[in-house]
């Protein structure tokens, strides 16, 4: 079950629009977020504050642990990216 509300959803769906507009510049990683930080959100917390990894998404912390969306990285930070809900 989806808790995010719509406007949120349509925040996200344009933000997956706009950033796969952009080629990605390396192969890296791609899976859901929360599977990427071993589905702890302290660890991702931890993370975020040091690499503003939500913000990087267009996110909140919360707005990103609770959607889960399937990310895209690499070594390169720019790299990261939602690629879909």
């Amino acid at each position: 079950m989806n808790t995010l509300g719509r406007s949120k959803q349509a925040k996200i769906k344009k933000l997956i629009k706009t950033q796969n507009q952009y080629p990605q510049k390396q192969k890296g990683y791609r899976q859901r977020l929360r599977a990427v930080y071993d589905n702890d959100l302290e660890q991702f917390q931890r993370y975020d504050e040091v690499y503003c990894i939500a913000s990087r998404l267009g996110l909140t912390v919360e707005e990103a642990w609770e959607a889960n969306p399937v990310i895209s990285g690499s070594t390169y930070s720019e790299d990261l990216r939602i690629v879909a809900l």
